[in-house]
């Protein structure tokens, strides 16, 4: 069985080498995916890989994805 945070964590060290258009391709990849839909990490990743490559729309909307998940956490029981 595959991990299901496997493509996130390789979309990390794309990140981590400066290679922000490989990251953000996995991120999507991963978003896309139904664990990855509910990930605020990956959401927030996504926002920082996209900011890094000039793209500050898409980056506020992945952000704000991320804390409307987030704050979701935070109010389940």
């Amino acid at each position: 069985v595959k991990h299901p945070n496997a493509m996130r964590d390789a979309a990390q060290v794309y990140l981590d080498i400066e290679d922000y258009r490989k990251g953000a391709a996995l991120l999507r990849r991963h978003l896309a995916g139904s664990h990855g839909s509910l990930d605020a990490l990956g959401w927030r990743m996504l926002g920082d890989a996209t900011l890094s490559t000039g793209d500050p729309a898409r980056a506020k909307r992945a952000y704000q994805k991320a804390l409307q998940i987030a704050l979701k956490e935070t109010r389940s029981p």
